[in-house]
């Protein structure tokens, strides 16, 4: 080989090893696995269904979705963790894997910092539902809270759920006290706020708004900064009264930790592609979820600030797990 020949080759040496290694292979080439760390059945699994029929369309690969539950959502993230950094196994998960958890379970939750973020694909807001004749307003209820110190209730999903979270950040709020219910899911609280046996409750607009519309509960406030095109006469609770106030479920994309940034960038902009074609939205918006499709840049600061909203809320109220 020629000293010419021999500087060519080291010079090609030396630009290339830093190339992803995903450039080497169009991207998907085989199956894409989605851990979904929470059981089937939930609002984000329907939004899950119809993204992995959407990807699997888009890139000619199946793509599957694995239920791993438990452990307020640690098991499943934990096996996504620990998968090769490849793209090949995603996250989808609500705000809970990606802000609360490491607050609450400590070591036992993986750090979020760690994930290689994608996308923040959509949001759902959540609504104040109370049980029928309780209170005409906002206000009002305030005023009866206030009243009787103590003695309203407020139905959650468990302590450190989204739902507890969000009324005791009421509670703050309001400057007021109330009994905590919990409950194993929405649906079980939501059927005793139709039943008078609880007061109140925070939840997402998907599964009270039915509810609301049949007259067997109602809502009284959107915690959003903006109303709902659902129910544009129904305020937010900063217009009625209580400033500041937003508590919106996000469904978060991530890779495992060490996915190659350029990789985290095609598979957001494949989502927001998707997220932005018109059966979609159209579907979407039929399921009162809105869609999103951020960057992963974008979804880092989402997750970043939601942290930060919520470890004021636990840190303030010294929440604890039983």
């Amino acid at each position: 080989m020629t000293g010419l020949r021999r500087l060519l080759l080291i010079a090609l040496l030396l630009v290339t090893p830093g190339a992803p290694a995903f450039t080497q292979e169009k991207f998907p080439s085989r199956l894409v696995k989605v851990v979904l760390p929470f059981p089937p059945g939930s609002t984000l699994d329907a939004f899950t269904r119809i993204m992995v029929d959407r990807m699997a369309q888009k890139w000619g690969q199946s793509v599957v979705v694995e239920n791993i539950s438990g452990g307020g959502g640690n098991i499943g993230t934990e096996r996504f963790v620990r998968s090769p950094p490849d793209g090949y196994t995603l996250l989808f998960a609500p705000p809970g894997p990606f802000t609360i958890n490491p607050m609450l379970y400590g070591a036992a939750a993986p750090d979020p910092t760690k994930f290689t973020p994608i996308s923040v694909m959509a949001r759902v807001p959540n609504v104040l539902v109370t049980r029928n004749k309780l209170a005409d307003s906002v206000q009002g209820l305030i005023a009866l809270a206030k009243a009787n110190p103590g003695k309203l209730t407020y139905a959650s999903q468990g302590v450190g759920s989204t739902s507890f979270l969000t009324s005791k950040r009421f509670e703050m709020k309001a400057n007021i006290q109330m009994l905590h219910v919990p409950y194993r899911g929405a649906g079980p609280a939501l059927n005793d706020i139709v039943a008078g046996h609880v007061d109140i409750m925070f939840d997402n607009i998907v599964t009270s708004l039915p509810l609301h519309r049949a007259g067997t509960a109602r809502i009284l406030a959107i915690a959003d900064t903006e109303r709902s095109n659902a129910m544009p006469e129904t305020p937010t609770l900063a217009e009625a009264g209580v400033p500041t106030f937003r508590s919106v479920a996000f469904f978060g994309s991530a890779a495992p930790p060490g996915t190659p940034p350029g990789l985290a960038e095609q598979i957001s902009s494949d989502f927001a592609e998707i997220l932005q074609q018109p059966a979609v939205v159209a579907r979407l918006r039929e399921l009162l979820i809105e869609p999103v499709g951020t960057t992963p840049a974008q979804a880092r600061k989402i997750f970043l600030e939601e942290t930060a909203m919520w470890g004021k809320v636990i840190t303030d109220t010294g929440v604890t797990l039983p």
